[in-house]
């Protein structure tokens, strides 16, 4: 499998993702301050997120090292851990999810552009 269909499989979950986040937060925002969950995150919710922030750090370090295939694959990773964590998340979780979302998007901008 050669880098472009990588990145165009990449792409598309991307946008995939993009959406389950818009979603859930625009749900969120919906609800009223009252049907909040107010629960705090398990442990394992919370590991769950410095998992996604790892993979997050081995594809900038895999793009730095111009192994783009493998920084791809961390980037794949942490998408479907995001979207897998969205699905039932509750707002703490998703506010949490928030930053490392970003830093995905960011590096998904970085390894379209290298091409």
């Amino acid at each position: 499998m050669n880098f472009e269909t990588l990145m165009t499989r990449s792409i598309r979950s991307t946008r995939q993702l993009l959406l389950v986040i818009c979603l859930a937060i625009g749900t969120m925002a919906a609800l009223p301050e009252r049907c909040a969950s107010g629960q705090d995150l398990t442990p394992k919710q919370k590991q769950a997120v410095k998992i996604i922030a790892t993979n997050i750090d081995r594809a900038g370090k895999q793009y730095k090292s111009k192994k783009f295939e493998a920084s791809a694959k961390y980037i794949r990773d942490a998408m479907a851990q995001i979207d897998a964590l969205a699905t039932t998340a509750s707002p703490e979780l998703m506010k949490l999810l928030e930053p490392e979302y970003e830093r995905l998007a960011k590096a998904h901008k970085l390894l379209t552009d290298a091409g």
